[in-house]
C-alpha cells in the first residue's frame, strides 16, 4: 500500500532475490521488465543493487488506484539467469471521505 500523501523518493517496497552461486554468478541485480519500464518508468524506479522500488513523483499525482509492476532479478553470470515477479502497489486515498447526512427534525414541517 502507498498512501496518497507519500512524497517523491518514498521507498514503496523491496524485492529480494538470493543466488547461491559464488562470484559474479551469485551477484543479483534488479530491473523492471521492458513493459513496466515503458509504462511506469516515469513514476517508479527500482534500485539495481538493493531491489528498492521508489516513487519518482508525489503519490497524489498518480492517476491510477493500483499499479502492477514487473521486476526481474538477474545474476551476473556470462549466461545470466533471471527470475521475475509481479508486484502490486495500491494507492490509498486518505483525504476523501464519504458524505455524512444529518436530519434535523426541527426543520421538518408537517403539511396542514
Amino acid at each position: 500500500m502507498l498512501l496518497e500523501t507519500a512524497p517523491r523518493g518514498t521507498a514503496v517496497l523491496r524485492v529480494s532475490a538470493v543466488d547461491r552461486d559464488s562470484g559474479a554468478n551469485g551477484r543479483v541485480s534488479y530491473r523492471f521488465t521492458a513493459r513496466t519500464q515503458a509504462a511506469y518508468g516515469h513514476l517508479f524506479s527500482v534500485d539495481s543493487s538493493t531491489g528498492d522500488v521508489r516513487l519518482l513523483t508525489e503519490a497524489r499525482r498518480l492517476e491510477q488506484a493500483e499499479y502492477v509492476l514487473g521486476v526481474v532479478a538477474e545474476d551476473g553470470g556470462v549466461q545470466a539467469a533471471a527470475s521475475g515477479v509481479s508486484v502490486s502497489i495500491v494507492v490509498v486515498d486518505v483525504n476523501e471521505h464519504a458524505p455524512v447526512i444529518t436530519v434535523n427534525a426541527a426543520d421538518v414541517r408537517s403539511a396542514p
